[in-house]
């Protein structure tokens, strides 16, 4: 079966439907996935970074996990190799960030000519965007290990050519996640000017309940997180101040918590629970920003609880107007709820300028070992 991507355009409360765009070049399952704003064009490039390699050949590939990285042009509608990562990495974590100046200097080295501003907390960021993987995991079966290292990509300030940043080069940070994990989550503050790391389990199967904050230079502990949880969403809600933390899994194959963190008071509260299959573990999400100071949290696909550890097909929306989730958009709660075309986990997600939500890969419920790799725009 071929790969593929699928669309879905939304104007406020409602959809459009499902459109494919250009297919991956192979499999990708336990990939994560970036928004590069103004690589590309003016709608940027969707970067997918690493994932397990499918199917599974000790022979050939014993490390078990993805080198490459690939870019999608919205502008040009194609796709481009990117630049290799140092180590393969499966169920790694990712995000975007500005960097914030620091007094006794950056341990990254700094591209000259970079330009230096004010974020909303008034620390001084970096205009140069900065990628970051954390952790993840190599090899199969009982020969698996964690990986506690972060590589970085720095990429010029301004607009530049996909093909510019194919030519760059991952550099592994001198902070590294201790102890070494896979399956956590990681979204910039909301003042972009770091990444909050949450949960991820270690030794194959010990789930972790620390949050850390990487700077770009340091991993500095935070306040815990209410729950050892791996395989969850962390999303960025910037006009409000804090992230959101949901689904996941442990013990049990699904949870469905929601919880916000707030990088300013480094403090943890409850929110509204997840509604379908009683939780998400591995799903895709992001954040939709419809109008100004407004803010949907999406989320779709993933396994559930119940049916146990069933690939799902339903996307429910969090909205700033609402104090729930939602699976059906109303005048009083519009949000995008419109489900995948079919049911899949383990898939990557990122939110084009606001207006859309890029769906990309996952995993089939067949034994097959198929080439699913979608994108939903909402």
């Amino acid at each position: 079966m071929a790969a593929f991507l699928v669309t879905l355009t939304a104007a406020i409360g409602a959809d459009t439907g499902w459109t494919r765009l250009p297919s991956l070049e192979s499999d990708r399952q336990e990939h994560c996935a970036v928004h590069l704003a103004g690589v590309g064009g003016p709608r940027g490039s969707v970067f997918v970074i690493g994932g397990a390699v499918y199917p599974p050949n000790v022979a050939k590939d014993p490390l078990g996990a993805h080198t490459s990285t690939t870019l999608y042009s919205f502008d040009a509608g194609t796709w481009a190799a990117g630049p290799t990562l140092n180590v393969g990495r499966r169920d790694a974590a990712c995000a975007t960030f500005h960097p914030a100046s620091q007094p006794h200097g950056s341990l990254l080295p700094r591209s000259r000519g970079v330009s230096r501003a004010s974020s909303a907390s008034g620390m001084v960021t970096s205009s140069e965007l900065t990628v970051a993987v954390f952790g993840g995991s190599l090899g199969y079966n009982n020969n698996v290990t964690e990986l506690g290292s972060i590589e970085v990509l720095q990429i010029p300030a301004g607009a530049v050519s996909t093909a510019a940043v194919a030519a760059l080069s991952w550099k592994v940070a001198p902070a590294v996640l201790a102890p070494p994990r896979s399956g956590a989550a990681a979204a910039a503050t909301p003042d972009g000017s770091g990444v909050v790391i949450v949960g991820g389990f270690r030794d194959f199967g010990v789930y972790l309940d620390e949050t850390v904050l990487f700077d770009g230079q340091r991993i500095i502990p935070k306040a815990s997180f209410p729950f050892a949880r791996a395989s969850l969403n962390l999303v960025t809600l910037p006009a409000h101040g804090h992230l959101a933390a949901f689904g996941g899994g442990a013990t049990m194959p699904a949870y469905n918590e929601t919880v916000f963190y707030s990088p300013a008071s480094n403090q943890w509260t409850a929110g509204p629970p997840l509604i379908e299959g009683a939780g998400r573990n591995r799903a895709a999400a992001a954040v939709l920003s419809p109008k100004r100071g407004e803010e949907w949290v999406v989320t779709t696909g993933g396994f559930s609880l119940n049916p146990f550890f069933d690939p799902m097909q339903g996307t429910e929306c969090l909205s700033s107007a609402a104090s729930k989730w939602v699976q059906t958009a109303s005048s009083a709660t519009p949000c995008v709820t419109t489900p995948l075309p079919s049911a899949r986990g383990d898939a990557a997600a990122a939110a084009i300028n606001g207006s859309c939500l890029v769906v990309i890969g996952g995993a089939p419920t067949t034994t097959d070992v198929l080439q699913l790799c979608l994108v939903q725009v909402i």
